[in-house]
């Protein structure tokens, strides 16, 4: 485990979502998977060198995801590109603002293409945000 006596909020919210990341998964499907430790690693590495960013869920699949067919460092520099240079800014800093710019957009889109969907969601007082929030988080 990442070093005991560090209180690191950003840590300690990391530790929690280790093993929800893939539990169906035997990389990383118990706190002793051999994919677990190497998961901590990256996520706190990335935390640690984009500390605007920190860490929120979505980045923990990203980063499992990316450990499956990567080496850690690969694993690491993936996460890098991936949020500094394909998703729009701001997308995973504290605010979220650019995933809930999607999420509008979203919105948008299903009120355009799919008009009665939307108008029985909005009805039924449906939020779709509930749905897909995590969903774009993860990139899918």
């Amino acid at each position: 485990m990442w070093a005991q006596n560090k209180i690191d909020p950003v840590v300690k919210q990391i530790e929690l979502d280790l093993t929800r990341t893939l539990p169906n998964n035997r990389h990383y499907d118990s706190a002793r998977a051999d994919g677990i430790p190497r998961l901590r690693r990256v996520l706190i590495a990335f935390s640690l060198h984009r500390p605007d960013v920190g860490y929120c869920q979505g980045l923990n699949r990203i980063a499992a995801v990316a450990l499956l067919f990567l080496s850690e460092e690969d694993a690491f520099w993936a996460m890098c590109l991936i949020i500094d240079r394909l998703m729009p800014p701001e997308y995973y800093t504290r605010t979220l603002l650019g995933a809930q710019v999607d999420q509008r957009v979203l919105k948008d889109l299903l009120a355009d293409k799919l008009p009665r969907l939307s108008a029985h969601l909005a009805e039924q007082n449906v939020d779709i945000n509930l749905c897909t929030f995590n969903w774009f988080l993860c990139i899918y």
